[in-house]
């Protein structure tokens, strides 16, 4: 089993969620530093500072695959995220709220140079 960590078009009610039909919702996670930034209709995910506050954690869901699935998965995705051009696919630790433990997870990080002022204050794209 495989795990995914999303944060932005990917999570429940968002737009692009249905590419995740067949995944397994296992709870709400966070990326301790790591932050989100603002680039309009979507968020960036890319390493942060651990200083203890909200505003260096970015806030997301788990998601559980099959690995009979997971090929066909990352391949969409990569396609999405513009794998090794805007994003690119890594494995990071994600906390999992309900149950408390560290999830190691594959997730997608925002390659380009961003502004400050683009940082998602409190680590959450929807309530941004």
């Amino acid at each position: 089993m495989t795990h995914i960590f999303v944060y932005g078009t990917l999570k429940r009610r968002e737009h692009n969620h249905s590419l995740l039909d067949g995944c397994k919702f296992v709870g709400l996670g966070t990326a301790m530093c790591f932050v989100l930034v603002n680039l309009g209709g979507c968020p960036g995910l890319v390493p942060g500072r651990a200083d203890g506050s909200n505003n260096f954690t970015a806030y997301g869901e788990i998601y559980s695959v099959s690995e009979d699935k997971l090929p066909y998965l990352l391949k969409t995705l990569d396609r999405l995220e513009h794998n090794g051009t805007m994003y690119i696919r890594v494995k990071i630790p994600v906390l999992c709220v309900r149950t408390g433990r560290t999830i190691e997870c594959v997730t997608y990080l925002f390659l380009p140079h961003f502004n400050p002022s683009q940082l998602v204050t409190g680590g959450n794209w929807q309530q941004a």
